[in-house]
């Protein structure tokens, strides 16, 4: 999770002490000036500074750390929705407000170039940094009801499919659309990234990220409120 203290002029980022080799975190704080230091089971990093130098520099050391692409040249600002989407992509903003803002939705517009998609971001939870979100729509859910927050961005959706994502994913490959439709196309009724398989007749699935057409979804009725955090995508 990034978050900014309550005073804006630090940004805190914990990492599991199992997550990176703690030598290869402190290089990468030190080329941004930062101070790490053991918290727990954790590792708390702290960036002094104004909010934008401060993300800018965790986007960094994330990115270095993970060897994954950092989308800094994609500006929210200018984001505008396809006027006939056929991907919805739905997430689930609970707390991971910079990483959404500055790797998934960058990563989802990098890798949907060629397809007429729509971002709608759920938030359901405390604290919030709109400006980080530019022009991407930001809906306004029940705080950590998960089953809700994903239903009221199915109804909002226009697309004939939905994407649902939590606000920790991230897109690697720019042919997650045409794979994910060609399994609903050869009969699949939902399309996920993860199945689970256990000693017992029950078949489950881990349903974020999921792909699943509008329709099917509202004849499903949607997601079970009555789950409230967890197991409403199983």
């Amino acid at each position: 999770m990034i978050r900014y203290d309550a005073g804006e002029t630090a940004l805190r980022l914990r990492f599991p002490a199992t997550y990176h080799e703690p030598l290869a975190l402190a290089a990468a704080v030190d080329k941004v000036g930062g101070t790490l230091a053991p918290a727990g089971a954790d590792y708390l990093l702290t960036l002094a500074g104004p909010p934008a130098q401060t993300g800018s520099q965790a986007a960094g050391i994330f990115a270095t750390l993970q060897g994954v692409p950092l989308q800094d040249t994609i500006d929210l600002a200018a984001y505008r929705p396809a006027a006939d989407p056929l991907v919805s992509c739905v997430i689930l903003l609970t707390g991971n407000d910079h990483f959404a803002a500055r790797f998934l939705i960058p990563s989802i517009i990098a890798n949907s170039r060629d397809f007429p998609i729509e971002i709608l971001v759920v938030f359901n939870g405390l604290w919030l940094d709109r400006a980080l979100f530019g022009a991407v729509p930001i809906l306004e859910s029940d705080f950590g009801w998960v089953s809700q927050g994903y239903n009221a961005g199915a109804a909002a959706a226009r697309g004939r499919y939905i994407a649902f994502f939590h606000d920790d994913c991230l897109l690697l490959t720019p042919d997650w659309i045409p794979r994910l439709l060609a399994s609903l196309e050869a009969g699949a009724q939902a399309a996920a990234a993860a199945i689970s398989r256990f000693d017992n007749d029950v078949a489950t699935a881990k349903s974020v990220p999921l792909l699943i057409a509008r329709a099917r979804f509202a004849e499903l009725g949607g997601y079970d409120t009555a789950y409230f955090v967890g197991y409403e995508d199983t």
